[in-house]
């Protein structure tokens, strides 16, 4: 004769009925992701580089800069360094907290990709750049 718990179910019922119930739980998951859009909080390095830039940019490309997205006016992160090679190109670093996605990341409310172009504000200065690198963090 049977053990019987819960009324009509028994030990037995129980445990097959949790590891259905944990099945769906994980297939679920596994479909519709973990609730975070597919976004991973991050620290990133972005590296801006350009050719085409007005000597007059590179006083306000000091660290601690501020820099904005001039489309949308979002911030893109702080200058950590910038220098000029011998060759005519700006490099810009910048630091911000973003989001990693599956593919680029996120920068206040615009996704970039290595390659994307953008118009970057520097305080009183824009300058057109693409984004070369980017270096992770993950939190």
């Amino acid at each position: 004769m049977e053990k019987k718990f819960f009324g009509r179910f028994n030990i037995i019922d129980i445990i097959l009925f949790s590891i259905i119930i944990v099945g769906i739980i994980i297939a679920v998951v596994r479909i519709f992701g973990n609730g975070s859009g597919g976004y991973e909080d991050a620290e990133i390095t972005a590296v801006f580089v350009t050719d085409d830039f007005r000597s007059e940019v590179l006083p306000y490309l000091q660290s601690g800069e501020e820099l904005m997205n001039e489309a949308n006016n979002s911030v893109i992160g702080r200058v950590v360094s910038s220098e000029v090679s011998p060759d005519g190109v700006l490099s810009v670093k910048s630091y911000a907290e973003g989001a990693k996605l599956e593919h680029g990341i996120m920068l206040g409310n615009t996704t970039y990709f290595i390659g994307s172009e953008v118009s970057i504000i520097a305080g009183d200065a824009v300058f057109d750049a693409y984004l070369s690198d980017i270096e992770l963090i993950i939190k």
